[in-house]
């Protein structure tokens, strides 16, 4: 039996149901033990030598994960190769007992809201770990928020307006400071009651922390005394994000999927879903490069790191070309050389999360003569990235392809994983023999330890959607994002202009033709027995400057208004059949 063989025998033994009569903290524990503890002699025998080359490789990406952990506050390292039956191979009583903290999903900043998509003028609404918050600024562009909801008959703020500074309370017109304390009560008269009422502890609404950093508006989800003070300390700020605020990124996409949490984490932490989902858009499914995934130092409520090694013809694996790190709670970055993405996910209510990116644009025109592009391809690569910095919405609508082709499946797949036949039981449904795997299942791990207790988690999720509003660009990215919203605009107004000049030239084109064929005819003026006289001559007219000109005039537009039309049904909706992507 070769290593590949037991590790496939191995996998399959972790995720069988335990059999009747045998509990599982026995099957966990003893014959666990038992079964691995005679596999890893043989794996000792038949693998040494690989072993030997995996632990000097990942030794090499020491220094980046020790990077990363040193920015979370953590100081011991340690490196080692893990595979996918290593990582599910820790028993439950294990994982009880490793002596973890709590991980606290609230007392952290989290990020929100894109800094450009917020309008001074109106509240905006927002849901962060099942809270329903409003946002709203104020006169001197700073951001505050509330909870979402009126003390008084608990309408929702987010439906209010802007009274100078105060957010005012749509339904009785009550108004609220920045700090969420009741200002005014338009139904009571007598100052002594109002100002009574108004310092009432139950007159207020809930404040939270706000912060403007890298483009965003972060929340600190938490409402008590202590929460503004421990907020404000050193130690609990937004990352620095210096790649972010590069100029050479794009503008923040952010997008609300119907997908829980920890399902859509499982999928950023997935890179070989790729070129099969994405294909055609990030990816081809004809051409699969499989490489070697291993995790690199230890797992600690600040994340952890996998390696990414390529694999020659005699399957010996490369030193690490790239790393894929999860920074708890919400950040995936994958670094690959001058290439490095940011995948955020972000829980917002049950069944529902936002994933959030910023991509670079593009690569330098040095680099890539060094890669031996063609001058006009880097000429092509530049003007492109130009013109989504410019107009990002563009960016935007590859963007939503992009999540549009794996959305569907994993709403589907939660509903099944977290029905009431699975229960979430993902050791036992899910099955995974092979090393692409390791992401999922290092993932799936990091959060049974240490992120049980997420919020949203804690409820069950909506029922099965329609996969119109699965798909549904507008409500879940297009209506929030500024820059999409513009476009919308300006496509819609293009469209009304692009009518009504088609209606003006084709008027003028049959206008032109009568002047010219009667003229052609030898009759003044346009009635019954002249238009008769001129019938003959109106198809010779039909090829007179006159009336070529504007007949060419309102094809342009016809054609402009089916292409404005297809465009814009990209911002709205878009269905996405794998079948039909060849």
């Amino acid at each position: 039996m070769n290593l590949h063989s037991m590790t496939t025998l191995n996998v399959h033994r972790q995720h069988a149901v335990p059999r009747p009569g045998v509990s599982s903290q026995a099957l966990s524990s003893g014959a666990f033990r038992q079964r691995n503890s005679s596999l890893s002699a043989l794996q000792q025998r038949q693998s040494s030598s690989c072993s030997r080359f995996l632990l000097s490789s990942l030794a090499t990406a020491q220094p980046i994960y020790k990077t990363t952990l040193k920015q979370h506050g953590q100081s011991r390292v340690s490196v080692q190769a893990a595979t996918v039956e290593q990582v599910t191979a820790a028993p439950p009583e294990q994982e009880a007992a490793d002596g973890a903290p709590p991980f606290s999903w609230t007392s952290r900043w989290w990020p929100a809201l894109a800094l450009d998509d917020l309008d001074p003028k109106r509240p905006t609404h927002v849901d962060l770990l099942g809270k329903s918050l409003v946002v709203f600024g104020d006169t001197k562009g700073n951001w505050h928020c509330l909870e979402d909801r009126c003390p008084h008959r608990l309408a929702p703020l987010s439906e209010g307006r802007m009274e100078g500074d105060n957010l005012m309370c749509s339904y009785h017109g009550w108004q609220f400071n920045s700090q969420g304390k009741c200002t005014s009560i338009p139904q009571i008269d007598d100052p002594k009651a109002h100002a009574t009422a108004c310092n009432s502890p139950r007159s207020c609404a809930a404040s939270y922390p706000t912060k403007k950093h890298a483009g965003l508006l972060w929340i600190w989800p938490e409402s008590s005394p202590e929460a503004k003070l421990t907020s404000a300390s050193a130690e609990h700020q937004p990352p620095d994000l210096p790649h972010v605020e590069s100029p050479t990124r794009s503008a923040w996409y952010i997008r609300e999927v119907p997908i829980r949490y920890d399902m859509l984490l499982e999928n950023v932490m997935d890179p070989s879903h790729v070129p099969f989902t994405h294909h055609g858009i990030q990816g081809n499914r004809n051409k699969i490069i499989n490489g070697a995934y291993h995790l690199v130092g230890e797992m600690s409520p600040a994340g952890y790191s996998m390696a990414r090694h390529n694999v020659d013809a005699n399957g010996k694996e490369t030193p690490p070309i790239g790393h894929i790190n999860f920074l708890s709670p919400y950040r995936a970055l994958y670094n690959f050389g001058p290439m490095m993405v940011e995948f955020w996910a972000v829980p917002t209510k049950p069944g529902h999360s936002k994933i959030m990116a910023s991509f670079p644009l593009g690569v330098s025109a040095a680099r890539l003569q060094a890669m031996g592009v063609p001058a006009p391809l880097r000429l092509l690569i530049g003007i492109t990235s130009k013109l989504k910095k410019a107009v990002p919405a563009i960016d935007h609508l590859e963007r939503n392809a992009v999540i549009d082709g794996d959305t569907y499946m994993l709403h589907v797949a939660e509903r099944d994983l977290y029905g009431p036949q699975m229960k979430g039981r993902w050791q036992q449904e899910y099955y995974m023999p092979a090393n692409a795997d390791t992401g999922v299942v290092a993932w799936r791990q990091w959060f049974q330890r240490f992120g049980q207790q997420e919020p949203t988690s804690q409820l069950p999720a909506p029922p099965l959607l329609p996969r119109e509003q699965v798909l549904d660009r507008f409500n879940q990215h297009t209506k929030h994002c500024v820059h999409c919203t513009s476009a919308l605009t300006a496509i819609d107004r293009t469209l009304v202009a692009a009518a009504a000049l088609c209606f003006v030239a084709v008027c003028t084109a049959v206008s032109n033709a009568i002047v010219i064929a009667c003229g052609n005819a030898g009759v003044a003026g346009v009635t019954a027995v002249s238009m008769s006289a001129a019938v003959p001559e109106m198809a010779k007219a039909a090829f007179q400057p006159w009336v070529v000109g504007p007949l060419l005039l309102a094809l342009t537009m016809v054609a402009l208004y089916v292409g404005l039309q297809k465009v814009r049904a990209r911002f709205i909706y878009t269905d996405y059949v794998h079948a039909l992507r060849d």
